[in-house]
């Protein structure tokens, strides 16, 4: 049977990579702790590669989250026959990367607001399209 790669295998890699970016720690720098080269690392994060569990539990101790963080949401990610959008679709996207970069340099409270307003209106538009 050939092994090929799934949505779990993506959504898994993916939180990796968004937990590791959030901590600022490099490809290289989580694969030598790891005892991998910084390729295998990029195979994981872009679920070209199954992680086994007991690498995800080196994972989840390296990047100090519960081993939980890679798989939350992934009974909850269908909405309609349609997956959901979640935190690790942001970082996968040109401008959600920006987004999600500049949003909490906004100081005001009420400009955080509207532009989280206009958003899920957007979203909302697209939905009813």
């Amino acid at each position: 049977m050939r092994k090929s790669r799934s949505r779990i295998d993506e959504q898994v890699g993916a939180r990796v990579r968004l937990r590791r970016r959030a901590l600022g720690i490099s490809q290289t720098k989580l694969a030598a702790a790891l005892g991998l080269s910084f390729q295998m690392v990029q195979r994981y994060e872009y679920g070209q590669c199954r992680i086994s569990v007991s690498l995800l539990c080196a994972v989840a101790s390296e990047l100090d989250c519960p081993i939980g963080y890679f798989i939350e949401g992934l009974d909850d990610r269908r909405e309609g026959g349609r997956v959901a959008a979640g935190p690790d679709d942001l970082f996968n996207s040109q401008y959600g990367r920006s987004l999600a970069l500049f949003f909490p340099r906004i100081a005001q409270p009420e400009g955080q607001r509207v532009i989280a307003d206009l958003v899920r209106a957007m979203a909302d538009d697209d939905e009813a399209a």
